[in-house]
């Protein structure tokens, strides 16, 4: 079974998962309810250190219509602890600042970065100011202030950004009476690499899309046109997208069962990549994900061997190439490896499933490219592949398993401590082999769909934020689905289900109507026994392409949205 990986941003770490990754390329549908980010990629991270909890913090990075990039922040809780935060850039320039507590404010969402130039911020003839960037405050709000979000016990800040160069770290830190707490935004990361790709496209370019979307109501596309076949390894499955040479531009990577290797791709920017670099992995390679699992400021790779090692780790030299493997021992029959930050220390934790032992292994990471020793929790009978995503919002992820072999879901929720709560299990379809994780309904609570494939559906079930969900529907694809992600692949700000069917050779695309409801799906050709699929916009047009490995051809397809 193959997983795909797409980075997203949670808490201070950015991880490699689809099942909560999104692109955001307009502001203009964030929304004044209780957090004005649902959807939207960015950072949800408790303030351990604030007596009795006294909030959390939230960083996105936007694109916004006109093409300009910046940043949207929210603190969470009582303004009364906030005593001002600080914002630290490198290779980066900042513009007007936006920020104050949002007591008796109205939003301006057209202009989330509006409002005046803020006392004690020094700006350049460009009207960008120079870094670090600081603003405090301890009396009543500032008037005039531009927050996109009305509460009378939060915070909240907007500043549009210019980079010297799609590199570097963003550090957003907040300072309040109980404690510090800071959250970073890599710009290796896939995710963020793709909005600022996307806010990299011509402006005349960018200003005729603008144009158009005045036009009608809502920009979207049920079309996708080839960009062509790329050749990698033998028996492809496992792939993700990531900025490996620091270009801007989305590279792949495969994981090859057929030849046990990896092929790493440069992307070009138009949809196209390079010729394939292999790099042997253990026996069996399945799935991938990636990270900065050092903090150099580079993607690192991370590979699950069914036959062994466990893990393969490959560490990333920024230049596209990567180091020869390290083995990393989880458990035997490991089917799927996934990332994500635990316990909210700042470091990149592994969670792998194993079904031959019918458990998920937790590898809590060093921040040094290594690993504790595994800990193991129990889920259901034939775990295939697994997703993490905030179920209960409590700010940290949780963690899906499909388990084949019972027609069931495992939740296993995450206190924060490195370690996973006691299962719940759900009825889903026949065979389920695959989840995702997303907010399928805009209530800013995730939901999970999980593809089964011997009853040739997928089960959809939405969240009611506490960990719990509502009974499943089902959507008919196509036989025997082998792989699903999620996206806004037709631009109208909803998510859509993208499903790999092997027997057809086809990928199924069920458009999102934003109330958790799916339309009848659609079927596009692809090469011999497609698996795993991703999606990312990879030139730049706004929307989310589809890339899909072909076990039995030896290619990646690429399809554009139109």
């Amino acid at each position: 079974m193959r997983r795909i990986c797409v980075a997203a941003i949670i808490a201070n770490l950015q991880f490699a998962s689809t099942a909560v990754a999104q692109q955001v390329t307009s502001v203009s549908g964030f929304h004044t309810t209780p957090d004005p980010f649902n959807g939207a990629p960015g950072a949800d991270s408790s303030f351990n250190s604030l007596a009795g909890g006294a909030g959390r913090v939230k960083v996105s990075l936007v694109c916004t219509q006109d093409s300009n990039l910046g940043l949207l922040g929210m603190f969470l809780g009582s303004v009364e602890t906030v005593i001002g935060f600080t914002i630290t850039l490198s290779g980066v320039s900042v513009g007007r600042l936006s920020v104050g507590p949002t007591h008796n404010k109205t939003p301006d969402i057209a202009d989330p970065f509006g409002g005046p130039d803020q006392p004690g911020i020094e700006t350049n003839t460009a009207g960008f100011s120079k870094v670090p960037l600081r603003y405090s405050f301890d009396q009543d709000p500032v008037q005039g202030m531009t927050v996109p979000y009305v509460d009378n016990h939060n915070v909240g800040f907007s500043v549009p950004i210019k980079l010297a160069k799609s590199s570097g770290t963003l550090l957003v830190g907040f300072g309040t009476n109980g404690g510090n707490a800071a959250v970073r935004i890599n710009l290796h990361d896939p995710a963020i690499a793709s909005v600022i790709h996307s806010c990299n496209a011509p402006q005349g370019e960018a200003r005729k899309q603008q144009d158009q979307q005045q036009q009608r109501p809502v920009s979207r596309s049920d079309i996708f046109t080839s960009a062509g076949h790329f050749s990698v390894g033998k028996g492809p499955g496992g792939i993700a997208l990531g900025d490996f040479d620091h270009d801007g531009k989305l590279d792949v990577v495969t994981t090859n069962a057929g030849s046990n290797s990896m092929s790493i791709l440069l992307g070009q920017g138009n949809g196209r990549f390079g010729s394939q670099k292999e790099y042997p992995t253990g026996g069996f390679p399945d799935a991938v994900a990636i990270a900065d699992l050092d903090g150099d400021g580079k993607l690192d790779v991370v590979i699950s061997n069914y036959f062994g090692p466990s893990i393969s780790v490959f560490m990333g030299n920024g230049d596209g190439t990567f180091e020869p493997q390290r083995n990393v021992v989880a458990s035997t029959g490991t089917t799927q490896v996934i990332i994500a930050d635990l316990n909210k220390d700042g470091h990149p934790d592994l969670i792998s499933t194993s079904r031959p032992n019918n458990n998920v292994t937790v590898l809590i990471g060093r921040g040094d490219g290594g690993f504790e020793n595994p800990k193991y929790f129990r889920v259901g009978n034939g775990p295939v592949l697994e997703a993490a995503g905030d179920l209960n919002s409590d700010g940290f992820p949780d963690i899906v398993v499909a388990n084949e072999a019972e027609n069931t879901v495992s939740v296993l929720l995450d206190p924060g401590n490195g370690t996973l709560t006691p299962q719940v299990k759900l009825s889903v379809g026949d065979g389920p082999i695959e989840p995702v994780v997303a907010d399928f309904n805009h209530d800013g609570k995730m939901d999970i769909a999980v593809i089964n494939d011997r009853s040739n559906n997928v089960s959809v079930l939405l969240g009611g934020g506490d960990g719990t969900f509502a009974p499943q529907v089902l959507y008919s694809v196509g036989s025997n689905p082998k792989g699903i992600t999620s996206a806004d692949t037709n631009g109208d700000g909803f998510q859509d289900l993208v499903i790999t069917n092997q027997n057809d050779n086809t990928v199924a695309v069920l458009y999102g109507k934003g109330d958790g409801a799916f339309q009848r799906a659609k079927f596009f050709p692809t090469s011999s026994q497609p698996v795993q699929p991703a999606a990312a916009d990879l030139n730049g047009d706004h929307k989310a392409d589809i890339i899909i490995p072909s076990s039995g051809s030896g290619v990646i397809d690429v399809l554009l949205s139109r």
